[in-house]
C-alpha cells in the first residue's frame, strides 16, 4: 500500500484515537517512518468486535509527508 518492500521496517509513533462513537467504532491517525527516512501520516477505523471476537482495524489510509531525506 505504501510501497514497502518485505524486509522493510516500519516504525509506527504518535498513535491517537478518537472518543468512541454511537458503536463504538474509533479513528485512529498515527505516524510512520521506514528506516530509509519515508514519513507517513495515516489512519484508519477500529471498530469492536462482537462478543468473543477482537476488535477490527480497517485498511490504513497513508498518505506521504516526507519521502527523500
Amino acid at each position: 500500500m505504501i510501497g514497502l518492500a518485505s524486509s522493510d521496517e516500519l516504525t509506527v509513533s504518535n498513535v491517537q484515537a478518537t472518543s468512541p462513537d454511537g458503536l463504538g467504532g474509533q479513528q485512529l491517525s498515527y505516524t510512520a517512518t521506514t528506516v530509509r527516512g519515508r514519513v507517513f501520516s495515516c489512519s484508519a477505523l477500529m471498530t469492536p468486535g462482537l462478543l468473543t471476537e477482537p476488535p477490527k482495524v480497517s485498511a490504513p489510509h497513508c498518505t506521504p509527508v516526507l519521502v527523500h531525506q
